[in-house]
């Protein structure tokens, strides 16, 4: 492909590589340049609705990234994540110019770039699940998105109104809670005073008349309260960074809609920030805040013994400072700081396709989990809620008996809790004490309380628990399990109604299923198959002499001998891995003459009262049943089901010590178990030895074959019965 001749106006890279090289010395500044280079060729002669060049906006989208101390790997995909969509670029052509991690990065952007949250249920339902899907691939890939969606809010005064309205509401709905589940607050609340300036304009521009004339005063007393916090943090020798700020502006205008009060009304407008060296330090700024000014209750939380999901850790408490107004604290080291500021990107560690640090995994484990746990979750309505469930809202933080802090939805149950654990904890919970007392399942859990699940085998989940919980994962797997025993149990009593019905009639359900208008018959009644229909009869939702009667009066040939022999055998799933053509519930057994394995050639043989016996087909015992071929019939392998299977082994060896262990750890080695084992010796110094061993196919028990060959003092190896 031709490249495009370099634009006319160029935005200079250096400021950007000047940022990079401060946090990261060892940046390869030459991929960062020629990543820069190539956006600027290819993007050469667009322009933005602003009508500034292109080029600006994956300059801005890389500088933004580059804020949040990322790699250089992630800064150069950041410069190139339009190249696909918006040039005359292929993946291939990424590939070969800039290696497979960037060009999968910016493949994982170009797959969710178009992905639309102001759609119909379905397809926002659809759209979330591949972006769940992008994000656990690589995180990365949700970190530049959030930065272009960042610029993109920034610059959104270009657009029509409709289209402002559209794209924040989107921002506010889906990527302001992403950025704060990754811990990264700056963007996060950056993002909601952009969304409430264009979803709220007179609001918004009513609350930016009313700040600045109270900020003299407010910044005044900010300094104020620092004055008094720097002298005792001196005084006690405590090393201490102090940060003043006022809210920013939509969590202020939520606090005046909330509680209903006008701006002069909110007396928790500033929040300090107390930045110090040690965790332990933390503590002893929190005692000297609580002995300056009295703290309001219910407002102390510690985030520092147990970090929120996104690895935030930090002291917080509110006191009545001078003039009896509140002021919010937050204590916090310079790593928490940091942590708090970047998020996820704080502990990015992404080297030569290394995985991220163990810190990084902890911290989007949500992300993994809420993709699990949506995989049996069809229903679309059903999956939006969930994801705003688990993405959305509050938490609350509660600690198993050994000391785990498990991080559930505010509202949370110790059903709920039970789930978190572990879905079979869940699935027999009958009780739960809370700090020692016992509570009913639907008592909602508070803050740093410690659950103890009361288990039963006896019990399963119950309808009614869906009334009370609140988690996604315990609401889908109580969902998951009710539904698979309502459907177990339609089925058994569809079967057995449909077998009742066909008897009546002289029939068999193995004759029924084949009948050679069957599937025309389940088609007019609104199924595509048998087990279909048998449900739907379980369920009471269809009679079973609607598919029977009708194939009765097309006729049904004559009962064969193996229907007639099966008709006299009790009925069982076939779980040998075996297929019986002509019946799929009939009582097989493997000859003990030749054993048959996964792979080996068999036949069935029709047995007097003891159901299909399956032989090598090379058996001579068969060879000589086989003269009766009425007896005859074909089978094959199941080769969903390579069910393991017992083998005699002979093995001739010479007597010597350490032998049996040897040939013992070499049957262990090829993945094979011992069933059992027998040693002999003779008087000349010959042993036999037979085991009985487990295999799943001809293959596996080849090999060991050779394995046990290849050992000294084995004379020879036979498999037992061996058909020829």
């Amino acid at each position: 492909m031709s490249a495009p001749a370099p634009p006319r106006f160029q935005t200079r890279p250096e400021a950007l590589i000047e940022q990079i090289l401060e946090r990261h010395p060892e940046a390869d500044v030459t991929l960062l340049q020629k990543a820069y280079l190539y956006a600027a060729r290819m993007h050469g002669g667009q322009l933005r609705r602003s009508g500034e060049p292109f080029l600006i906006h994956p300059l801005e989208v890389a500088r933004i990234v580059a804020d949040l101390h990322l790699d250089d790997v992630t800064i150069a995909a950041a410069l190139l994540h339009d190249v696909i969509e918006d040039c005359d670029v292929t993946l291939e052509d990424l590939r070969r110019e800039f290696g497979r991690e960037i060009a999968q990065i910016v493949a994982g952007l170009t797959r969710i770039k178009e992905i639309s949250f102001t759609s119909p249920q379905e397809e926002q339902a659809e759209n979330f699940r591949k972006m769940l899907v992008a994000m656990a691939e690589d995180i990365r890939v949700l970190i530049i998105k959030l930065a272009d969606r960042l610029h993109n809010m920034r610059t959104l005064e270009y657009l029509p109104r409709e289209r402002q309205i559209e794209i924040a509401r989107e921002t506010r709905d889906i990527y302001a809670p992403l950025a704060n589940r990754l811990g990264i607050g700056r963007m996060k609340n950056e993002f909601e005073d952009l969304c409430f300036r264009y979803l709220e304009p007179e609001a918004y521009a009513e609350l930016a008349r009313q700040i600045p004339a109270s900020r003299k005063e407010i910044d005044a007393y900010i300094e104020r309260i620092k004055r008094i916090v720097r002298g005792d943090l001196e005084r006690a020798g405590i090393p201490a960074i102090l940060q003043g700020r006022l809210k920013h502006m939509a969590s202020i205008h939520a606090k005046m809609v909330r509680r209903g009060i006008p701006l002069s009304q909110v007396y928790d407008l500033i929040a300090l920030r107390v930045i110090t060296d040690t965790p332990g330090n933390c503590y002893v700024v929190l005692g000297l805040l609580h002995a300056r000014w009295k703290p309001v209750p219910q407002r102390v939380r510690d985030w520092i013994a147990a970090p929120k999901s996104n690895m935030y850790q930090s002291l917080h408490t509110t006191v009545i400072g001078p003039e009896g107004r509140h002021v919010e604290f937050q204590i916090r080291t310079h790593e928490m700081h940091r942590i708090a500021e970047e998020g996820i990107a704080a502990h990015w560690k992404y080297k030569e396709g290394d995985k991220a640090s163990k810190s990084t995994e902890a911290q989007f484990m949500w992300l993994r989990q809420l993709l699990e746990w949506q995989q049996d979750v069809t229903n679309n309505r059903e999956f939006m809620r969930s994801v705003r469930t688990d993405l959305f809202e509050d938490e609350v933080y509660v600690f198993t008996p050994k000391g785990e802090v498990k991080e559930l939805p505010r509202g949370a149950t110790p059903v709920d809790f039970a789930y978190a654990v572990h879905t079979e904890v869940g699935h027999h919970c009958v009780g739960a004490k809370v700090d020692g007392r016992l509570v009913p399942l639907r008592q909602p859990l508070s803050n740093g309380v410690t659950v103890e699940i009361l288990t039963s085998p006896t019990q399963h989940p119950r309808k009614e628990w869906l009334t009370f919980v609140v988690s996604s994962k315990a609401r889908n797997r109580i969902r998951h399990y009710l539904n698979q025993v309502h459907k177990r149990r339609a089925e058994e009593i569809g079967t057995e109604l449909l077998e009742k019905e066909a008897r009546r009639h002289h029939l068999s359900l193995t004759r029924l299923k084949r009948h050679p208008h069957l599937k025309e018959q389940l088609a007019a009644l609104g199924h595509t198959n048998l087990k279909s229909f048998i449900t739907a009869v379980g369920a009471g939702r269809q009679r079973p002499e609607e598919l029977v009667r009708p194939l009765v009066g097309e006729g049904v040939p004559k009962p064969t001998l193996l229907e007639r022999v099966g008709a006299r055998l009790p009925r069982r799933p076939n779980r040998d891995g075996v297929r019986v053509r002509g019946s799929d519930d009939i009582l097989v057994r493997f000859a003990r003459c030749c054993s048959p394995v996964h792979g080996d050639p068999i036949a069935g043989y029709v047995t007097q009262g003891q159901g299909v016996s399956i032989h090598h087909r090379d058996c001579k015992n068969f060879q000589a049943l086989a003269a009766d071929e009425q007896r005859v019939v074909e089978v094959e392998w199941d080769r969903n089901d390579p069910t393991e299977r017992p083998v005699p082994l002979v093995l001739y060896t010479s007597d010597h010590r350490g032998l049996l262990a040897r040939i013992s750890g070499a049957i262990s080695e090829m993945g094979a178990n011992i069933r059992e084992a027998k040693i002999a010796t003779s008087e000349d110094g010959r042993g036999r030895m037979d085991f009985t061993i487990d295999v799943r196919d001809a293959q596996q028990l080849e090999r060991i074959v050779q394995r046990l060959r290849q050992i000294p003092d084995v004379v020879s190896v036979e498999r037992q019965g061996s058909p020829t």
